[in-house]
This record gives C-alpha cells, sequence and structure tokens, in this order.
C-alpha cells in the first residue's frame, strides 16, 4: 500500500455579514486571506472589530460595518 500526501485546495465559499462570522474562519481581506482570531461588536452595534492573523503570524484588527459582506473560504481535498 503506498502513501499518498492529499493536498488541499483553498476556495472561496461564501459571503457572510461580521455577525456570521467564526473564530478560525478563513476570510479575505485586502486580495490576502486571513484566519479570524478574535470578534467583538462596537457598543451601539454598527461596527464589527475582527482581529486576524496573516500567514506570517502578525496579528491586526480590521472594522467592518453590520451589513458588510466578507468574503469566506474552506480548504477542499483535491481529489488528484
Amino acid at each position: 500500500m503506498s502513501d499518498t500526501i492529499k493536498t488541499m485546495e483553498l476556495i472561496f465559499a461564501d459571503r457572510l455579514m461580521p455577525n456570521q462570522l467564526m473564530l478560525n474562519d478563513l476570510i479575505g481581506i485586502s486580495d490576502e486571506v486571513v484566519e479570524v482570531i478574535g470578534i467583538s461588536d462596537s457598543n451601539n452595534g454598527d461596527d464589527y472589530h475582527i482581529e486576524f492573523m496573516d500567514e506570517f503570524g502578525e496579528k491586526d484588527v480590521i472594522t467592518f460595518k453590520h451589513d458588510d459582506m466578507i468574503s469566506l473560504y474552506v480548504y477542499v481535498e483535491d481529489d488528484e
């Protein structure tokens, strides 16, 4: 029996509002896919502060309005 390496492909899955995001989601920000590591809403409920980590391990925060749409990405197994 031979061992095979399975490859994973990152693909676009959906567009979500900030209140639909979950920790560890992969989202698109400025032509980059980053991992969500924190979610908080503002006191007035109009803004969401999303803390994320990029592929280099650097952390940052971006603010979205409650009705903004955010691209969600997922890894799928390549059948080859």
